[in-house]
């Protein structure tokens, strides 16, 4: 959802760099993130208790920086939105902003679960 509405520039992010900044803030928190769980699936069938200790700490606070990224990377667009109109692009705006909602609610799902997760060495 984070790449798909990059592709949507409708609201601003072709040219506005209050639109940009915070949607480039958000592919690098999504980056960072998809670089810490292949670190946590790249065992080869066996997690490391060293990789998940250090691993562990970075993700639930990722995902919440991704959520927050996200929501003003919206609320920017809608500024944008607000200031110059839509002009004949209302249905891809509109999906520029559910695509920014799925998002949100994807990173603050996955840091929900995450945290529910129990670690056991055994």
């Amino acid at each position: 959802a984070v790449v798909a509405s990059g592709c949507i520039t409708a609201a601003g992010l072709k040219n506005t760099w209050y639109v940009i900044f915070p949607y480039i803030i958000e592919v690098s928190l999504l980056f960072a993130l998809a670089w810490q769980a292949v670190r946590l699936f790249a065992g080869k069938g066996s997690l490391k208790a060293f990789v998940f200790e250090e691993v562990s700490p970075r993700v639930r606070p990722l995902c919440g920086g991704l959520a927050l990224a996200t929501a003003v990377s919206a609320v920017c667009a809608g500024i944008f939105v607000l200031r110059q109109g839509a002009d004949g692009t209302a249905l891809a705006c509109a999906a520029y902003f559910l695509l920014k909602a799925v998002t949100a609610a994807g990173a603050l799902l996955a840091r929900k679960r995450y945290g529910d997760l129990v670690w056991q060495k055994g």
